[in-house]
């Protein structure tokens, strides 16, 4: 387990937290399931359509080109340098 494990408890040998793709939230303890349903750029529950960001095919849903997290999607800088 590396150092920098984003969401690990108190010890280096922890494991980090869970996060859905580009969440930033924590939902380890939360009972949240990781799933289409609740994914932040996802509004469908069939995984190939109702993509609202992160898209390059037109048939997946809005198309914004975007193939890298944009900061604020992104937990590990916001985890390492939060917002103030």
């Amino acid at each position: 387990m590396g150092q920098n494990a984003i969401g690990r408890r108190s010890k280096p040998e922890e494991y980090g937290g869970y996060f859905q793709w580009a969440g930033v939230e924590d939902v380890t303890d939360t009972g949240i399931r990781l799933d289409w349903d609740n994914c932040p750029y996802h509004t469908d529950s069939d995984k190939l359509t109702g993509w609202t960001k992160y898209n390059t095919e037109l048939s997946y849903g809005t198309v914004d080109n975007k193939t890298v997290l944009d900061a604020d999607d992104d937990v590990d800088p916001i985890q390492r340098f939060p917002r103030l």
